[in-house]
This record gives C-alpha cells, sequence and structure tokens, in this order.
C-alpha cells in the first residue's frame, strides 16, 4: 500500500513505479474522498504513459461515493463492512431480530450501486473484515470475536453471492496474529458450510516495524500457509512500503517452490530427497492434506480468545524425527520455553529423542540444561527457579505437517512428556532465517503444539538467533518478554511521520514489559485496529495527537511536541509505569 498523498499525484506515481519494479504486484491507494478517488484516473494514466499496469486497488472508508467512483477506474475496491456500510443509530447498541434483518436489508439496497458498477466495470471488491472495527450491530450479537469478523465479512458475501456477484476476495486481518488465524480458519470452515468458495486475502494489520513486523507477518500468514489457505498476501510494515517487499516475496517464495527440500519446511539439514519426491508427487496428483487444525479452533488453554470452543494440550506426547540426535555429554543451550514452570533447567535430563508414531523411544542419551542458555533478548541470564523433576523430554525436528499430525496420536502409556521444537538453519541470510523460523515454530505455537523452540542457526548471529526465538514467542503470544508494539505502516490518510514517532515513544517505553503500545497514523483506523491496546497514541490532525487508554480517550489534539510526555504521564496515572532498571 501506498503512504503517499493520493491528492501528490506525481509521488504517488512514482511510489506505485518503485514498489512495483520490485515485485508487487497489487498496489493498494487510500481513496478516503471523492476527490483522491477521481485522482486514481490520473495515478492509473500516467502509469499506464510510463509502461506500467499493475492492478490497483481503491481503500475506501465509511464513503459508498468515493467507492463507486473508485470502481469505474481501478482494478479492486476495497470495503470494510464495518465502516463502511454499517448504519449506526445515534444510541443504538441493541436489535431485535426484526431491526436486524432491516438492517441487512439496508445495506444489500446501498451496495447495489457499487455491485452494478463493478459488474459493469469487472472490477473486483475485497471485504476486508478488522478486529475492533466491528459495526455496533456485529458487536451487539458476536462481540469483538473473531465470530463477529467473519459474520461481519459473510453478511457481506451472501448479498453478492444472491445477486450473482462472485468478483469476491474477503481477508479477516487482526494485530493479533492469533486472532486473525483463528478468524480465517473459521471463515473457511463457514464458507465451506455455506458452499462458498472465494479467495482470501491474508495480513497481519498494524504489525509494526522492523523485525517485530515480520516475525509478525510472517508466523500469522505462513500458519494459513501452512493450511493451504490463502490466495495474496500483503506484509505490513511501518515506514517506506518498499521494505515490505521483500519479506512478502520470501514468505511467498517458500510456497511457490514447495517441492524443493528448502521450502518445505524441513530447513536446509539432509538431503530431503523422498520427502521432496512424496511432496512433488502430492502436487502432480493434486492431493492436499485436510488437517482439523485449518478450520477448527485449536488454540493454547493458557491464550483464550472470546468465543473460541476448542483447544489442544499444552504439551505433544510424542516426538517425531529419527533425523536428529544429541551428541552425548551435549548441553542444550540455546532453547526457549513457553514458561518455566514445568522444567526444572538446572537438573540432568534424559533426552528422549523418539520415532513419529512409534511406540518407544529409539535412542535415550543424557544431557543437561545450562541456565546462561537461557537468556533474555538483551543477553541477561534469566532468573530460573527449579520447580520439579524432568526426567525425560522429546524434540520434535521435523517440518510443520509432521508435529502437527503427531498432535493427533494417542499417548504412549499416558506419556505426556514436555516437547521441545527445533530447527537447523544454514542459510547465512538474515531475512530467509527470521521469516522461516517464524513459520516453522509460530505455525506451532500458534496452535498450541510444543514447550520449547531450539532455532539453530550458526551462520547467524548468536545474540540475533536469541532475540529472535524471543520475538517468535511474543509475535504468537505464547511468552511475553518485551513491549508489544501495534503501528500502522501509514498510508495517504498519514499526517505525521509515523516511523518517527513509533521510534519516539518506543525510546521511553520499551522497557515496559508486557504493555501493549499502539501508534497509529489516523483516526480513520486506529481507534479500532488498536482495540488489542493498552495506550494508543493516535494522529488527530496535522501535528496533533490523541492519547486513548484501551478504547477510551484520554486526551484529545495535544501539540505532537508534547504528546510523549503527556504518554508517559497518563501510563504512570493508571499505574502501570516502571522506571528503567539500573
Amino acid at each position: 500500500m501506498t503512504n503517499t498523498d493520493t491528492n501528490d499525484i506525481s509521488s504517488t506515481v512514482l511510489q506505485c513505479i518503485q514498489l512495483s519494479d520490485a515485485g508487487c504486484e497489487l498496489v493498494r491507494i487510500t481513496a478516503q474522498g471523492e476527490r483522491e478517488a477521481r485522482n486514481l484516473a490520473l495515478i492509473k494514466d500516467q502509469l499506464a504513459k510510463k509502461g506500467y499496469r499493475v492492478p490497483l486497488i481503491a481503500d475506501i472508508h465509511f464513503n459508498p461515493k468515493a467507492a463507486e467512483i473508485a470502481a469505474a477506474i481501478v482494478d479492486k475496491v476495497r470495503i470494510n463492512p464495518g465502516n463502511y456500510l454499517d448504519r449506526i443509530t445515534p444510541g443504538k447498541y441493541k436489535f431485535t431480530d426484526k431491526e436486524y434483518k432491516l438492517e441487512l436489508e439496508h445495506i444489500a439496497e446501498r451496495i447495489s450501486p457499487l455491485l452494478h458498477i463493478c459488474k459493469q466495470e469487472g472490477t473486483a471488491i475485497r471485504i476486508g473484515s478488522n478486529h475492533g472495527s466491528l459495526g455496533k450491530r456485529i458487536m451487539n450479537h458476536y462481540g469483538d470475536t473473531p465470530r463477529g469478523m467473519v459474520e461481519s465479512a459473510m453478511e457481506f458475501a451472501r448479498i453478492c453471492e444472491s445477486a450473482g456477484f462472485r468478483n469476491l476476495v474477503i481477508s479477516m486481518k487482526s494485530s493479533n496474529v492469533r486472532v486473525m488465524v483463528q478468524a480465517t480458519r473459521l471463515l473457511v470452515h463457514q464458507m465451506l458450510q455455506e458452499g462458498l468458495d472465494f479467495p482470501i486475502h491474508l495480513g497481519v494489520t498494524e504489525a509494526g516495524e522492523g523485525e517485530d513486523g515480520i516475525l509478525k507477518s510472517s508466523a500469522g500468514i505462513g500458519a494459513l500457509l501452512e493450511d493451504g489457505i490463502g490466495d495474496t498476501i500483503r506484509v505490513s510494515l511501518t515506514g517506506d512500503p518498499l521494505k515490505e517487499i521483500p519479506v512478502a516475496k520470501e514468505i511467498v517464495g517458500r510456497y511457490n517452490f514447495r517441492y524443493r527440500m528448502s521450502d518445505i519446511g524441513m530447513g536446509e539439514t539432509g538431503d530431503g530427497s523422498q520427502e521432496t519426491e512424496d511432496v512433488r508427487q502430492e502436487l502432480e496428483d493434486g492431493k492436499q492434506e485436510n488437517f482439523e487444525t485449518s478450520c477448527g479452533s485449536t488454540l493454547d488453554t493458557r491464550h483464550p480468545i472470546p468465543g473460541t470452543q476448542h483447544s489442544v494440550p499444552n504439551t505433544l506426547h510424542s516426538a517425531l524425527s529419527t533425523q536428529h540426535s544429541v551428541p552425548s555429554g551435549n548441553s542444550l543451550n540455546d532453547c526457549y520455553f513457553k514458561d518455566v514452570d514445568p522444567f526444572s533447567y538446572r537438573k540432568r535430563v534424559s533426552i528422549a529423542v523418539g520415532r513419529m508414531g512409534g511406540n518407544e523411544p529409539v535412542q535415550v542419551i543424557s544431557g543437561s540444561f545450562k541456565s546462561a542458555g537461557l537468556m533474555d533478548e538483551a543477553g541477561r541470564q534469566c532468573e530460573i527457579l527449579p520447580t520439579g523433576d524432568l526426567d525425560k523430554l522429546y524434540i520434535s525436528n521435523g517440518n510443520v505437517r509432521e508435529t502437527r499430525l503427531s498432535s493427533f496420536l494417542p499417548p504412549v502409556n499416558n506419556d505426556l512428556h514436555p516437547i521441545l521444537i527445533t530447527k537447523d538453519y544454514s542459510t547465512n541470510n538474515l531475512l530467509h532465517f527470521q521469516v522461516n523460523a517464524a513459520i516453522d515454530f509460530g505455525a506451532l505455537l500458534i496452535d498450541g503444539l510444543g514447550d520449547g523452540i531450539w532455532p539453530r542457526a550458526p551462520k547467524i548471529d548468536t545474540e540475533i538467533v536469541n532475540r529472535t526465538a524471543f520475538g517468535i514467542l511474543q509475535a504468537t503470544r505464547t511468552r511475553i518478554t518485551r513491549t508489544e508494539f501495534i503501528s500502522c505502516p501509514s498510508c495517504g490518510r498519514t499526517l505525521f511521520d509515523i516511523e518517527s514517532a513509533l521510534n519516539k515513544v518506543k525510546a521511553v517505553t520499551c522497557h515496559l514489559r508486557g504493555l501493549k503500545i499502539a501508534v497509529m497514523g489516523c483516526i480513520v483506523n486506529g481507534p479500532g485496529e488498536m482495540a488489542d491496546a493498552d495506550y494508543g497514541y493516535v494522529g488527530a490532525g496535522k501535528g496533533r495527537i490523541t492519547l486513548y487508554k484501551g478504547m477510551n480517550v484520554i486526551r484529545k489534539n495535544i501539540p505532537e511536541d508534547e504528546a510523549i510526555p503527556a504518554l508517559v504521564e497518563l501510563i504512570k496515572q493508571s499505574g502501570d509505569w516502571k522506571e528503567v532498571a539500573s
């Protein structure tokens, strides 16, 4: 998505060209008003004159007329059902069944002109349902839940289907990776129930900047691509949109060429020849694994999401690779566990390396945990207190598919020992390592599978591997060791330098472990899409900031140069402030 002012035609055209040259295959441009929507024709025309025909998407909020203008110009129009057509009666938060039905009829009536134009012009529509941006009517019936997100989009999908319009794409987005994955799986399940098969767009919205954004986007998008879900993706990183493209290409490349051994989740160890042939044969035969996790509600019971009904055990019962072994006497110095309760790291343990589906361990060897290897992201030794004996630990070195399959095997002799997921990466390419590690480990952690992760990348600096491991645990809401920053990538509606603002906020709050702080570019999407945050720093106008605590406005229109001290004061007044440790 471009982050230029849509009224600045030359800058927007230039950025579209840069994105296309970098490998972007779809470019989204904000069209918040009718003027911006009409400008899309000028942008498209100038791109064509320069030899660029990259498909353009209009991003619409609140303004049906802007959507109708854009639909006659661009290739796709993106609308958010929560803030585009939902009629809000002041003070009206509860609806009878009759009133609910009337609201749906009103939506069908208002969207009809857009559908007519899109049919005539061959324009696609993306229904983008965002966690935190649901209409009051949906919130009343379903709450701010994955089910509510799905129903919000499905209302529109049913209207489109009944009108004979099928040029439709649907997306479920959230800054919370677990919510995004859960909602998308639920969407697939609902579509299958209703006999619908619309394409799905994937993305973790407001993922943040740099490494944090890379890990969150990779874990969420990758978990669904591992299910076989997803047709297009968008990596959302704060700042220059050109930084998003290499990450997106790295993710997509893993699945476009999955028949290659290095792209099927095996890492880059072993020859993988037999499995490579098996996967290639599956692709040629058109087969696809149908996991329960693809459409179910399989989440860690320690991290429930409102509206979920199912869970998986906190530990796996078997370890699943015969290819991996730990030489006798070696220590597991670089393991990162979800929590410290089940383990006594300072004691000797036996490590059982099991075979998938096997009744007995193939090999039992001695090892020990050294607490020096259990560091926080700053390299400081974690304080680990022995809480019990651990006499066996299973190690999984299989790919995502193998480890998922193992979770459905019945326990052997009620053996429910913890499992450590490990993976080898021989690459020296940092982006390749981080994207693939986030998918390999994140896809499992999101489903509550595994108790610890052990990424092994000898060609990557140890401190970076350490930081990445903690980042994956944080991204999947499995273990929180730092402040979480939710920030939008910025777009044509942003009225300040969001990347600079984010860095200033980080500088004074990065030590507040466990807090979620949102830095949002505008008042349009910001309040809704930061629904998961404890505090919000939101652009309210040129040089003006509004501060939120949760979803509540605390201070409006603060001059930007006063906003950071005001945020700190708000956190202090709320009792969440901690001084930086000496």
